[in-house]
């Protein structure tokens, strides 16, 4: 499927427009369908984008570099949310809530942020094409048994495996991996 933007979450006092412009410009230098999904949906707000220096790529966790933000260069780090509190950002307890709240309910959650704090939450949703599930069926008929393995946190990707048809769900796994 396609993964789209469902909701954004700023944490208390934050600008989500300059979180979602600060979040989006790093995007703009990653491949990955949940960083095109967020370019787009800045895109379609009319957010002005920033050129990235410096840009970094955790394999399956998250992606780094200098963006300015509100005309000031910051290292702004996007990804897992337990990913940048390892990179020692602070994640408060309402985007905690919120993070829990959405991966609980089958969406992938991202965190944006810099100066040793999270602002910003993107949750976003992958919709199967419509011939998912008959593909599922078909290899089924053939003897095989679908997998889905993915770097998705368990809920979302079993919320996925349920609308496809498939059982057995590997998540969390790394591109390493």
């Amino acid at each position: 499927g396609r993964m789209e933007v469902v909701g954004l979450f700023e944490a208390p006092g934050e600008d989500v427009v300059v979180a979602l412009s600060a979040v989006a410009s790093l995007e703009t230098a990653s491949e990955h369908p949940i960083a095109r999904a967020i370019v787009g949906r800045a895109t379609a707000d009319g957010l002005g984008l920033s050129p990235v220096d410096g840009f970094r790529n955790r394999a399956g966790l998250g992606v780094s570099g200098s963006v300015d933000v509100d005309g000031v260069p910051r290292d702004v780090v996007v990804g897992r949310p337990g990913h940048l509190v390892d990179e020692g950002l602070a994640l408060p307890d309402a985007l905690v809530a919120v993070a829990e709240e959405q991966e609980a309910s089958g969406r992938t959650v991202v965190a944006g942020g810099w100066d040793g704090l999270v602002r910003l939450l993107v949750v976003v949703a992958d919709t199967p094409k419509d011939s998912a599930a008959e593909a599922v069926r078909s290899l089924r008929a053939l003897g095989l048994e679908p997998l889905l393995l993915t770097g998705d946190a368990e809920a979302p990707a079993r919320s996925v495996a349920d609308q496809v048809g498939i059982e057995r769900v590997v998540a969390e796994v790394l591109p390493a991996e």
